[in-house]
């Protein structure tokens, strides 16, 4: 009885009832009836009376959708997307953070208000989510008309789901990067063990840790022990000179295998004791990356596992709670805070019987639409496309990174040291410098892989490829350009194109268009690499254009053959 005296007394509020019918303005409202569930759908919110008279009806909570409707009523269940992006004039982004862990939550919500600001976003909100966690919102006034991602571009209104999803996992990315150096393990690790973050998370420390290559970014996943392997690792240390794991034996004196060090009883309890210290992200020599090779690995915990943003949220008709609506399980109000003051935050704030109208307001937009999400959203573009590259590349190989020198040919392999003539280049590659209608992204991948496998160099691949990008039918943002090249330098590695065999690429692009010469080589870079070698096996000629831009190998025994 003492719930519902809360509830009725709390939608009773005038300037409750006020709020939320402004928040439901233009979108889709579930409203749910405690135990029950949710009532029909698709429902709005008009009057402000009619949240008493539903509350009195048994509701007890009211949520919003993230997308704005031209006439929610119309939304149905059979609609096709093309038919939602019709009704849908808009949406805001709103990032839903949920972690079991109250401080982790909080300091989660404060990196990703830090992350958005770094990005050019000033209006920014925040509300408590009612119980674990926080809705940090981003209104659809201040994002661009437009935006190009990539293969096309499209209205603001239409880039959803996939807009939002790519956005949210890049905020994700960013919190615990190079960029912002790991602040968030770091954090966490000034006052938690890594084994106090588990234990607070119900998971092992294995399981909540990664190794990253802190010059390529790439996280190295680790193989979750199983009860038998944690058995072994409790009776096993690490060796303070070489981080060598020595098995624990029933001996005064143990000697490391790997570096000669011998450990007293003394050093068994110390060394044990770091494998769970206060970690300062511990250097691990004895991994090595399998993307870029180096061996400049850090630790640190693997955020997939410490923060559940809910990406589900991230979908068409998916609700969030509304402004000052109750929580179930909490009783408290989903309160709007002052992103700048999260980490003050305390949850007494939000108890309805004591609880003021906040003066700040989630997802309030500013007087006139303005653009301040063009940087972020093509920041997150950018980084999604590398991250499917990668994504792909792995499947492909199996981690393994191809490069010129694992390359395996019945030819002599012919180093490039300087760039090879557009006149050696295969027919698929000289179609699409001619410019493409789609697959623009899938392109442009293609030429950078293809222009440093002989003998581009960076300078000159940005200057073809922006004279490329003119040629195509739509061609792709500059930001996006640029940022590709800028990543792949920063990678180092040599990563050849796709093979000639793979149709998503070369045939369904309509690029493929073999001669003669297509049907001996598996892959774009060999036909110039053949080409350049017939060329070169021809009779000398004095100042030839092709001596002066190839240079090969003396001698073919000492030339890279793997």
């Amino acid at each position: 009885m003492q719930d519902i005296s809360i509830i009725l007394k709390h939608y009773k509020r005038q300037d409750v009832q006020n709020e939320i019918i402004l928040a439901a303005k233009d979108r889709e409202v579930g409203i749910r009836y405690k135990d029950k569930g949710f009532g029909k759908r698709p429902d709005v919110l008009l009057n402000p009376a009619d949240i008493l008279v539903l509350a009195k009806q048994g509701a007890t909570s009211f949520h919003v959708s993230e997308e704005r409707w031209i006439n929610p009523l119309q939304i149905s269940t059979g609609l096709k997307k093309k038919e939602l992006d019709e009704l849908r004039y808009g949406w805001d982004l709103v990032l839903d953070i949920d972690c079991p862990v109250w401080e982790y939550s909080k300091l989660i919500t404060h990196l990703l208000i830090k992350a958005l600001d770094a990005h050019g976003i000033k209006h920014i909100s925040c509300k408590f989510s009612g119980n674990k966690g926080f809705h940090v919102g981003v209104p659809f006034e201040v994002f661009p008309e437009k935006i190009n991602d990539g293969i096309k571009t499209t209205t603001i209104s239409s880039w959803f789901p996939d807009g939002p999803k790519n956005v949210v996992l890049y905020l994700m990315h960013y919190i615990d990067s190079v960029k912002t150096g790991f602040e968030l393990s770091k954090t966490i690790l000034k006052t938690d063990s890594l084994q106090d973050v588990a234990e607070k998370l119900g998971k092992t420390a294995q399981e909540i840790s990664a190794n990253v290559c802190l010059d390529c970014e790439f996280i190295i996943k680790t193989k979750v022990n199983d009860k038998k392997e944690d058995k072994k690792n409790q009776e096993s240390m690490v060796c303070p000179s070489c981080q060598n794991n020595i098995k624990i034996l029933d001996k005064e004196f143990i000697k490391c295998e790997r570096c000669g060090n011998i450990l007293g009883k003394h050093d068994i309890k110390s060394a044990t004791d770091r494998r769970t210290d206060k970690d300062k992200m511990i250097k691990n020599d004895s991994t090595s990356c399998p993307k870029c090779g180096s061996r400049n690995i850090s630790s640190r915990i693997n955020p997939e596992h410490l923060i559940d943003v809910d990406t589900v949220l991230i979908s068409s008709r998916h609700l969030y709670r509304c402004v000052y609506s109750l929580h179930e399980k909490s009783m408290l109000a989903s309160v709007p805070i002052d992103p700048k003051k999260i980490l003050e935050f305390k949850k007494e704030m939000a108890s309805p019987e004591t609880l003021n109208i906040s003066r700040h307001r989630f997802l309030e937009a500013p007087r006139q639409k303005i653009d301040e999400a063009s940087r972020l959203f093509n920041m997150a573009t950018e980084w999604w496309y590398n991250k499917e590259n990668e994504k792909n590349e792995q499947e492909k190989f199996k981690n393994k990174v191809f490069t010129s020198e694992t390359l395996k040919s019945a030819q002599e392999f012919v180093e490039f040291e300087e760039k090879v003539p557009v006149e050696l280049f295969p027919p698929c590659i000289l179609k699409i410098l001619k410019g493409v209608e789609d697959g623009r992204k899938r392109s442009m991948f293609i030429l950078l892989n293809f222009l440093r496998n002989v003998g581009w160099d960076y300078e000159s691949i940005e200057e073809l490829m922006a004279e490329w990008n003119k040629k195509n039918q739509t061609p792709l943002s500059e930001t996006l350009l640029k940022g590709h090249i800028r990543y792949h330098k920063q990678n180092k590695k040599k990563v050849l194109p796709p093979n000639c065999d793979n149709k998503s690429y070369y045939k369904d692009l309509h690029i493929c268009c073999p001669d003669n010469l297509c049907q001996k080589v598996k892959n774009p870079v060999n036909y110039t690499r053949r080409k350049a070698f017939s060329l070169l096996k021809r009779p000398r000629k004095e100042n030839s254009d092709s001596d002066k831009k190839i240079k090969t190998a003396k001698d073919s025994k000492t030339s890279k053959i793997s």
